[in-house]
């Protein structure tokens, strides 16, 4: 499922303090030659990360990395929390979190499943937007869920994840994150996190839910990004990323494993508390017009309700995009 190799990803480990290292100190360790490891080294291309050498010295790379660990997830994860977790995979490089477990739900294996990636080679984002993934630097992971009364039965669910986000956020000291519907968290403005949901199954009966989120945790300028976007190290955290999936898991494995029972209401008045644009004009677009309204907030469905032309008018996601805007409606296009 990995693109680099278990050796290179001993030797990732290895590197990943920042301080130099000479060929003989990595071979020794890894059980290889000196030869064996210019080899391996030259692997780290593949995750775009760049390295010095020097002759005496060795090699190191130019940033520390802060790699992520199972042990030390699970070990700062509520017990509760933890309890509900049924399958946790780590990898160092995958196409796309979501589209690793989508596979794996088609073979049947799907429940209460974590997969995480350093890094993704076709992260997705809403509406098929290619979702940035530096290595080692953010959080890119998906959650497996099954559920046994229908697609009906978890509308509104990507919001109520959204306040889950943001609830842990709060709980690692992020000051006022907020949310844009449907899916975004921001802060000071500025995108911080996503989520996108996939499903498979039935309208009534059994069916299957891949939670993919993104968050930008130690992201570094120069990304090719078309939004404003923030990280926590810039809002101030000095969590390492292990600290902070923990956080975020604590609050989205009861989400999920309660969601069917309490449904979007149990969560509505939290997301209309945490909405980024409440009472403020905004602008909705789709592939057929733009709406001008007021944001009254959610419902209990999580539809958008906008004020228009002084009527309340409620939408439901899919293609819609949110702005900031004014107070009128016109339409373009068919």
């Amino acid at each position: 499922m990995s693109d680099v190799s278990p050796r290179t990803e001993r030797l990732l480990t290895l590197l990943a303090d920042g301080q130099w290292h000479s060929g003989e100190e990595l071979g020794a360790a890894l059980g290889v030659s000196r030869a064996a490891i210019s080899k391996q080294l030259k692997q780290l291309a593949a995750v775009e990360l760049p390295l010095e050498s020097v002759v005496g010295r060795g090699y190191r790379l130019k940033t520390p990395l802060d790699l992520l660990s199972k042990e030390r997830v699970v070990a700062a994860m509520q017990p509760d929390a933890a309890a509900l977790l049924k399958d946790f995979a780590l990898h160092t490089q995958l196409a796309s979190t979501n589209a690793l477990l989508m596979e794996q739900q088609r073979q049947g294996q799907i429940h209460a499943q974590l997969c995480v990636a350093e890094q993704q080679s076709a992260g997705r984002g809403r509406r098929g937007r290619v979702w940035h993934s530096p290595f080692a630097q953010n959080l890119y992971f998906s959650l497996g869920w099954h559920f046994q009364s229908g697609i009906a039965a978890i509308e509104g669910l990507s919001l109520a994840v959204g306040v889950a986000l943001c609830e842990a956020l709060a709980d690692i000291g992020i000051n006022q994150p907020r949310l844009k519907w449907p899916n975004d968290v921001l802060a000071e403005g500025k995108k911080l996190a996503g989520v996108l949901i996939e499903l498979a199954g039935d309208a009534d009966g059994e069916c299957s839910v891949v939670l993919g989120i993104g968050m930008n945790v130690a992201m570094q300028a120069g990304q090719d990004i078309d939004q404003p976007w923030t990280s926590l190290s810039a809002l101030g955290s000095r969590c390492d990323r292990s600290t902070v999936l923990a956080a975020l898991l604590d609050r989205l494995l009861p989400l999920m494993d309660s969601y069917e029972a309490l449904g979007f209401k149990y969560y509505q008045q939290r997301w209309n508390s945490l909405n980024a644009f409440a009472g403020t004009h905004v602008q909705l677009l789709s592939p057929s017009q733009t709406v001008n309204g007021l944001m009254l907030g959610v419902d209990n469905d999580g539809a958008l309700l906008l004020e228009c032309d002084a009527q309340a008018r409620r939408f439901i996601g899919g293609e819609l995009s949110l702005r900031p805007g004014r107070a009128q409606t016109k339409h373009a296009g068919a």
